[in-house]
């Protein structure tokens, strides 16, 4: 008996597909009606929507060059996403009456400079007209930073400007100068006190020693000789005075005294002016003639070679090492400067730094991509149609189930 009963129980609980048909098929009527009610609803739906179409932009991040020509970015491309989804995604959600949805801002893979706007509008001028709102936008705010950037290069060229001038016209020009001046004066200068120590100087110490030995002492030992002379004579006079016996008279003794104070007053007087020669004669010999030899020794082996020296070392030194810096001057220096403000007019070129923009042009799309009609036309379709078969299904096997227990009551 329990047997039998599990199998009743299991034939109920199976499914019968043909009976399922059948049952399908009785219900027809209304599952079209509910199925073409709903899937007209959806084409009502789909004909009055407003329909949505959608531009997707490429944005390039500004930048500017370095000197060694590697791009820096005026901002940080994720920052720049992350900005834009908080102002035009974030804080405009709930908000609306908007013409415009930005669907995406986000970053392209595996390059930092690009990121990716999306917006869907009612019309494609719209949605390409918010894109470049915001492209603008945020360019505007870059552009500070750009200007900033050619305001510096631009102080920078004119420094640079600056140095060149005062190379040119000061240190050139200065150092020309020196050298002009070493060439055309201090040389010739040197020469002249050369050829006039050697000509004139020297030969006049030469001479003074000459007149010394020639002139001076000779004359002075004759002079010492001719007194020493005039003084021996007197001295024999005097003698011959002392000498006399024939004087007798007392005026001949007065006039004899008279006569030996004439003769001792010039005795005296020679013996003097020998010994002020004979001094003479010593500082001639002693001091005179060697101060004389000292300073022809000085101006020979002192002066004359110092300034010879002197000649030497501006010649071999100081002019070709001044020469060799104007030549680094208006080489090295001037090329280095030149070489600068070539690389700071190149980064003032509009291929060295750009703004944040769109690249290329704008994609838009030809049709609505909101609502999509044929996919919404056929999700309510199917959906509208599966609801309806369950429903009748359902219905079915309440009212066979209520007519089942009214039997057995």
């Amino acid at each position: 008996m329990s047997e039998r009963n599990d199998q009743i129980i299991y034939k109920d609980e199976e499914i019968d597909l043909f009976e399922l048909g059948k049952k399908v098929w009785k219900y027809k009527k209304y599952i079209f009606l509910t199925t073409g009610a709903a899937s007209l609803a959806a084409g009502l739906y789909v004909f009055v929507a407003t329909p949505l179409y959608k531009a997707t932009a490429l944005v390039e991040t500004g930048y500017y060059k370095n000197d060694n020509g590697e791009e820096i970015l005026i901002a940080n491309t994720a920052d720049n996403v992350q900005k834009l989804t908080i102002k035009y995604i974030d804080l405009l959600k709930g908000i609306e009456g908007l013409d415009y949805k930005v669907e995406k801002i986000s970053e392209v893979k595996n390059n930092k400079k690009f990121f990716d706007i999306e917006v869907v509008a009612k019309s494609n001028d719209t949605a390409v007209k918010q894109i470049n709102k915001m492209v603008d936008a945020l360019a505007s705010e870059h552009q500070n930073a750009i200007n900033a950037y050619i305001e510096l290069k631009k102080v920078q060229l004119a420094n640079i400007e600056r140095q060149i001038n005062f190379l040119k016209n000061n240190v050139i020009v200065e150092k020309q100068q020196q050298i002009e001046y070493i060439k055309s004066t201090q040389i010739p200068r040197i020469d002249r006190q050369i050829t006039y120590m050697k000509d004139a100087t020297i030969p006049a110490a030469r001479r003074e020693i000459s007149a010394i030995d020639d002139i001076s002492i000779p004359s002075v030992r004759k002079n010492i000789e001719l007194n020493t002379q005039r003084l021996k004579k007197y001295e024999a006079e005097l003698e011959k005075l002392r000498t006399n016996k024939n004087v007798g008279a007392s005026e001949n003794i007065i006039l004899r005294q008279m006569m030996e104070q004439g003769i001792y007053s010039q005795i005296s007087n020679l013996e003097q002016s020998i010994i002020a020669f004979e001094q003479q004669k010593q500082v001639l010999l002693t001091k005179s003639k060697p101060d004389a030899q000292n300073r022809l020794d000085r101006l020979v082996s002192v002066e004359l070679e110092n300034m010879q020296v002197e000649k030497d070392t501006i010649v071999n030194d100081k002019l070709p090492s001044l020469q060799r810096e104007l030549v680094n001057l208006q080489t090295e220096e001037l090329n280095k400067l030149l070489d600068q403000r070539s690389l700071v007019e190149l980064a003032l070129k509009p291929y060295n730094y750009q703004n944040t923009q769109i690249v290329s042009d704008i994609v838009i799309s030809n049709n609505p991509v909101k609502p999509k009609k044929m996919i919404i036309i056929v999700i309510v379709f199917l959906s509208s149609l599966m609801l309806s078969i369950f429903g009748v299904l359902v219905c079915d096997s309440i009212k066979n189930r209520i007519n089942k227990n009214k039997r057995e009551g």
